[in-house]
C-alpha cells in the first residue's frame, strides 16, 4: 500500500532533478522514482493505491465513505456521533454501525453535520440507535472490518446483526445506496432526520431536542435550551423560530413578533414565520401590521384549510377596525360565526397546527 510519505516523495520526484533523494532510504527512493517515471510519470490507476481507511483510527478524524472531488455529498457509515475521536462520524475501533448519513467532515477535529441517516434493517423496527456497548438495544448493527471494502467513491460493508449488505457510492450531488437483505424477517429502511453530531451521547442535538421538548409541552426545558442558543450573535433561523414560539406560548406577543421579524429580515420568503408573525401581531392588537402580513401570506399558495384560517383572522380585524377595506373573497369557512376546525396542515414542508378554532374565535369576539 502506498503511504502518504511515499506519495509525496513520488510527486516531488516528478518535479525535481535526479539525486535529490540521495539521503532517503534506498527502498523508498527506488519506489518513489519508479512511481514517478512509470509510463511517462503517470500511473493509470492511482485510485487503486488509495487506502481510504487512513486516519479513521487514533485521532485522525477521517471517514471511509463515498464522495467525489468537490461533491455535495459524503455518504459514509456512522459508528458514533458524540465523542471527539469519532467527530467524522466513524472510528476504526468501533464495532457497530448506526447507519449511513450523507454529510461528513474529514480531518477537522471538530464534529458537525452527519445529516439524513439511512438505516437498513431486518426484523423488528427500532427508533433509537442503542449504544456502542449494547448495540442490540437499538437499530445499530455489529460489523467486522474484514467485510469492509472501500476505495475512492465506493464503500461496502456487511451488517452482521441485521444481515444486510450495504453498498454506497456518490455523484457530485447525490448519494446512491444499494442494500441486500438476508434472512426471512423482512427488510425495511429507517430515515432519521434528527441524527447529527452531538456534544455527548446523553445530550442530543440541541435544536432537535428543544423542538421535541416543545412539541411535548415541556416548556421550561425547551426554554432553557433555546435561551442558551439565543445568546449567539447570529443564531440559526430555527433558534429564532423556537424563541418566537416560546414567547407566543407565554403570551409575550410583542417579543414573539420581533423574533419572527428577525427571521424575515434574513430571508423574507418562508411562509411559516410570516404566518406566526401575523398571529403574534394580531394577539398584540397591532391589527394594521397583522393585516399586512396575513395578506402577504394569502399571496402564497396555501392549503385550503390554512387559507380559511387566515381569512378568519382578517374577518376579525375587519370587525375591530372600521376603516378596514377587505379586498378578498370571503369563503363560507372564514365566517367567524361558523366552525373553522383545528387541524394540522403542511406549509412549505413543515407541519403547522391551526390555532384559530371556533372556540378561540368565540373567545376573541368576547374580548373585542
Amino acid at each position: 500500500m502506498l503511504t502518504r510519505r511515499q506519495l509525496l516523495m513520488a510527486a516531488a520526484a516528478a518535479q525535481l532533478p535526479s539525486g535529490v533523494f540521495a539521503g532517503v532510504g534506498d527502498a523508498d527512493a527506488s519506489r518513489a522514482s519508479d512511481i514517478a517515471h512509470r509510463k511517462g510519470g503517470a500511473d493509470p490507476d492511482l485510485c487503486s493505491q488509495v487506502d481510504v481507511f487512513i486516519g479513521t483510527g487514533g485521532h485522525g478524524h477521517t471517514f471511509p465513505g463515498a464522495t467525489v472531488p468537490f461533491g455535495m455529498v459524503q455518504l459514509s457509515p456512522d459508528t458514533d456521533v458524540a465523542r471527539w475521536d469519532a467527530c467524522s462520524g466513524y472510528h476504526h475501533d468501533d464495532t457497530s454501525i448506526m447507519g449511513f448519513s450523507h454529510t461528513h467532515l474529514s480531518g477537522t477535529g471538530v464534529g458537525d453535520m452527519l445529516d439524513v441517516l439511512v438505516v437498513p434493517r431486518t426484523g423488528a423496527e427500532r427508533l433509537t440507535p442503542g449504544t456502542l456497548s449494547r448495540p442490540e438495544d437499538g437499530y445499530r448493527s455489529r460489523f467486522d472490518h474484514a467485510s469492509e471494502r472501500a476505495e475512492p467513491g465506493y464503500y461496502r460493508v456487511m451488517l452482521s446483526d441485521s444481515d444486510v449488505e450495504g453498498e454506497l457510492t456518490a455523484t457530485a450531488r447525490a448519494g446512491l445506496h444499494r442494500y441486500r437483505f438476508g434472512g426471512d424477517a423482512g427488510g425495511h429502511l429507517l430515515v432519521d432526520f434528527s441524527h447529527g453530531s452531538q456534544e455527548s451521547a446523553d445530550r442530543p442535538t440541541q435544536i432537535t431536542e428543544a423542538t421535541r421538548l416543545l412539541e411535548n409541552g415541556r416548556i421550561e426545558e425547551a426554554q432553557a435550551i433555546v435561551s442558551r442558543l439565543r445568546t449567539s450573535p447570529d443564531p440559526p433561523l430555527q433558534v429564532l423560530f423556537l424563541s418566537g414560539a416560546l414567547y407566543s406560548i407565554r403570551e409575550r406577543y410583542g417579543e414573539a413578533a420581533e423574533e419572527f421579524r428577525l427571521i424575515l429580515a434574513r430571508d423574507p420568503t418562508p411562509v411559516r414565520p410570516r404566518l406566526e408573525l401575523a398571529r403574534a401581531l394580531f394577539m398584540a392588537r397591532q391589527y394594521a401590521a397583522a393585516r399586512y402580513h396575513f395578506e402577504q401570506v394569502l399571496a402564497s399558495p396555501l392549503p385550503e384549510a390554512v387559507k380559511a384560517n387566515v381569512l378568519a383572522y382578517l374577518t376579525l380585524i375587519r370587525e375591530r377596525v372600521p376603516s378596514f377595506a377587505f379586498s378578498f373573497d370571503i369563503v363560507s369557512d372564514s365566517n367567524p360565526k361558523q366552525a373553522t376546525s383545528s387541524s394540522i396542515v403542511e406549509i412549505g414542508g413543515l407541519l403547522y397546527q391551526l390555532k384559530l378554532s371556533n372556540q378561540m374565535l368565540f373567545h376573541l369576539l368576547l374580548q373585542a
